[in-house]
């Protein structure tokens, strides 16, 4: 679904190259010169390479780029994060024209800016057009969602807007924007959010963590946990520990020391997981909570999103299913409840594939995975619907 890139190659004597999508080596087609000690994937049509003098970047017909660096990142917004040979951070664009201004520290591009450390001390932002912008401050974090965190000289934290206006509240601390709401300490030690109008969430906490999902776990007078919503409702439970919500379910400890997981609709699973039997349960992820047992901690188990429990083989063919949803056309005497959690790993792929597929390519392919379903497994299918 994503643009086919050159990928990275181990060679027998331990150095690399790469494989072109029609499966040639670039070491057969360039001869030495494409073989490196260290090479990246391709990233907006270069990779990182280590050559004998540094660090340098590649294309993918195999020119280099002819800056040499201690140490270099992938690109990331038309830019790369490099290190110059004085150990200045830097940035590099795609025309191999460097942005320097003796930064002792430099973070990548997001959202059109990159916070740096200048040599004085002193935290702040540069552009796309390599300029700084005119404030300074103590301590500075990521835009998102069009804001970043920042501190202030006399200590106090507030958000800048892509426009380098400066948010009017200040705060004891400020994390980034999620979903449209940062969670902020106040100066009287209560957490809270605040949205990108700057209006403030009604409700006052001891602690708040960021929106996931559409909730965030918040800490209540009292030491309980639950959730808050970005309309400021409460789910209906409070927990010990709570979790943030990943592929619709969080993972939460109840008063009685039992782990179970909670839907966006603030529904219990009725499985419970005693934490004393249990080595790891993980939070959902490619559609299946995996977990291991302290009495057999080397078997694979794992709860489905219908609180089945796979383990074994049939836990593995799923993971596989998930990674290549035509595994699931190779299965032989497949039952309706396997069936059913199957689909829900391939419905999770779809979500997952769709947020870094272009939406023509998306659409296709998932008009064709279901057809072919429909045509292997429509039986099954009209019982599920039932």
């Amino acid at each position: 679904m994503k643009e086919k890139y050159p990928c990275p190659i181990k060679l027998s004597y331990g150095q690399y190259t790469f494989k072109n999508p029609d499966g040639t080596l670039w070491s057969d087609v360039y001869g030495e010169k494409a073989v490196f000690t260290y090479i990246s994937d391709f990233h907006e049509g270069f990779a990182c390479v280590q050559v004998c003098d540094g660090r340098t970047f590649v294309d993918c017909s195999g020119n280099l780029l002819e800056h040499r660096f201690l140490s270099a990142d992938n690109f990331q917004e038309g830019f790369a994060r490099v290190v110059l040979k004085n150990h200045d951070y830097a940035f590099l664009d795609k025309n191999g024209n460097v942005i320097e201004h003796g930064f002792k520290y430099a973070s990548g591009f997001r959202d059109g800016f990159a916070h740096v450390e200048l040599k004085n001390g002193d935290c702040t932002f540069v552009d796309r057009n390599g300029d700084l912008i005119k404030h300074r401050f103590l301590d500075t974090r990521d835009f998102h969602e069009g804001f970043a965190a920042v501190q202030l000289k006399n200590g106090d934290w507030t958000f800048i807007d892509a426009n380098c206006e400066l948010m009017k509240h200040k705060f004891k601390y400020a994390s980034n924007f999620h979903q449209g709401f940062a969670a902020v300490k106040l100066k009287s030690g209560d957490w809270t959010f605040v949205d990108t109008n700057g209006e403030f969430m009604r409700h006052r906490f001891w602690s708040a963590k960021d929106f996931h999902e559409g909730f965030a776990v918040v800490e209540l007078k009292g030491g309980y946990r639950t959730f808050v919503d970005t309309d400021g409702n409460f789910v209906a439970h409070k927990f010990v520990d709570a979790n943030d919500f990943h592929e619709g379910f969080a993972r939460v400890t109840l008063r009685n020391g039992s782990i179970t997981f909670m839907d966006a609709n603030g529904n219990l699973m009725k499985c419970r997981f005693e934490p004393s039997d249990y080595i790891s349960l993980n939070n959902f992820c490619k559609g299946l909570a995996q977990f291991r047992s302290k009495f057999d901690p080397e078997k694979l188990q794992v709860l489905d999103k219908y609180e089945n429990i796979w383990e074994g083989d049939e836990a593995n063919q799923l993971y596989k299913i998930y990674s290549d949803p035509q595994q699931l056309f190779e299965l032989k005497n497949i039952d309706k409840k396997y069936f059913k959690t199957a689909l829900s790993v391939i419905k999770q792929k779809l979500v997952d594939m769709e947020k870094s597929s272009p939406k023509e390519k998306f659409e296709g392919y998932k008009a064709k995975l279901n057809e072919k379903i429909q045509e292997k497994f429509g039986d099954l299918v009209e019982e599920l619907r039932q």
